[in-house]
């Protein structure tokens, strides 16, 4: 910034201090036309201010790195509201009726959100269905709730609540002022009453977890680190077959709330789901659409330790809450977008397939009992890679030219069956191998589509 610019913030720094004292001189002075007159010269010189360091916008799900915005909108990404980028922390205020919340009894809970300068917000933006979205948790992280307080006429929020047991509970509100993008506010509540024993965290990720007669897997493609974008693949399934139909909740096919182990970390992410070739969390939220088995996630971590995280799909007009504990290792801050994905796909979210399994439509005429056996052998080992992906690890020596340590490091290779495929997914295949064929690896084009399994 130029010697000129910076005086002229200073200037603009100095000027509205003096009419901030001014403000105050008149109000002494029971001077009301005196404070409008010095508030209007302060406004201005804020104006000035702002003028000379212009706010900047970027979105809060991180689609798009370290991109900035010099105006507020949405990430062209996922559609999320931009969040301007400043120290300034909204607050909110969280008062039980009565005094005090009491373990087994229901407590009325008032939330007063405020801005940076203690004001009472009067609007928010409606963000998945809902103003405010109040994720609640033990101190422990053994308890979980994701609830949506009631909006009054006055611009608080109002919650009717029964806490299962007595401690502490950390209620993180995920809200969006206009013009200001998502805030995430967590406050401690203390609730009276006899405390349950503290549950200790155990890494469960790499196993299977059985909701409500739903079994859900967890795939993260290797060690999730900080620096740089970790996916989260759940497969979900009941009675044995994959489900295929589940539909949105809160305008998406998903949500995954991540906390850490300490309270101090906290991602509210959603679906990696395309249409049309983009992620849009509008279409997202047809009420007609159909997703699954699989449901991807995408989660960004700024300090490694023990996290857990809670997804939420819903079926059947059942909303089903899994929850999973993994570890995040400290990474490379360095390690970018995948190269294919981002410069070949164009678009650093997109699913790309370098390979395939292939058995000619010769072999599958003549032999289609071994064409079943294999199939089953191929899933059945797809299921133990994402349900067990250290226990699988040591098969990658001998069969790849990776060697000693590395083979505990690398991300495994992500595998989809054909029947989990989507039109979109063939959609990016069939452009990876248009890219092969145009670069002249391939002698002629491939048409994707018509190479994929279709059972008789």
């Amino acid at each position: 910034m130029d010697k000129a610019k910076v005086k002229e913030i200073n200037a603009a720094g100095k000027a509205i201090a003096e009419q901030m004292d001014a403000i105050h001189e008149a109000g002494e002075k029971k001077d009301p036309a005196a404070a409008k007159a010095a508030f209007a010269k302060g406004k201005a010189q804020i104006d000035a201010l702002a003028a000379a360091a212009p706010a900047k916008y970027f979105c809060p799900m991180h689609c798009e790195g370290s991109k900035t915005y010099d105006k507020p909108g949405e990430c062209p990404v996922c559609h999320m509201k931009l969040k301007k980028l400043t120290s300034e922390e909204f607050s909110v205020s969280v008062k039980p009726v009565g005094g005090k919340v009491e373990a087994g009894k229901p407590a009325n809970l008032v939330f007063t959100l405020k801005d940076p300068m203690g004001m009472a917000v009067k609007g928010v933006e409606i963000v998945h269905e809902k103003p405010l979205h109040l994720l609640m948790v033990s101190k422990d992280l053994s308890w979980f709730a994701h609830e949506h307080p009631d909006l009054q006429p006055d611009g608080t929020f109002t919650l009717a609540w029964t806490f299962p047991a007595g401690g502490e509970y950390t209620l993180f509100h995920d809200f969006t002022p206009k013009d200001v993008g998502m805030q995430v506010v967590p406050v401690t509540l203390k609730v009276d009453g006899p405390a349950k024993p503290a549950a200790p965290l155990t890494v469960d990720a790499d196993k299977p977890k059985t909701v409500d007669g739903y079994t859900v897997t967890i795939n993260t493609g290797g060690a999730v680190t900080t620096g740089k974008p970790a996916l989260f693949s759940y497969t979900i399934s009941k009675d044995g077959k994959p489900v295929s139909d589940l539909t949105p909740y809160l305008g998406a096919m998903g949500h995954l709330v991540i906390i850490s182990q300490d309270l101090k970390q906290f991602v509210h992410s959603h679906p990696h789901e395309h249409a049309d070739g983009a992620h849009d969390h509008a279409k997202q939220g047809h009420a007609d659409m159909k997703g699954g088995p699989k449901v991807d996630f995408e989660a960004h971590f700024k300090a490694e330790g023990i996290y857990k995280g809670w997804a939420q799909f819903q079926h059947d007009g059942k909303v089903i809450t899994v929850p999973f504990t993994f570890n995040v290792a400290k990474g490379d801050a360095k390690d970018a977008d995948h190269v294919v994905s981002k410069y070949i796909l164009g678009d650093p979210k997109a699913p790309w397939f370098g390979g395939s399994a292939v058995l000619s439509s010769k072999f599958i005429q003549q032999y289609p009992t071994t064409t079943k056996t294999y199939i089953e052998a191929y899933r059945r080992a797809i299921e133990d890679i994402r349900n067990k992906p250290d226990e699988m690890r040591q098969y990658m020596v001998g069969y790849t030219a990776i060697e000693g340590d590395l083979v505990q490091k690398v991300p495994l290779v992500g595998y989809t069956m054909y029947d989990e495929f989507k039109p979109e997914d063939i959609g990016y295949f069939q452009k990876f191998f248009d890219f092969m064929t145009d670069t002249k690896v391939f002698t002629k084009s491939v048409d994707v589509a018509s190479l994929m399994y279709k059972p008789a």
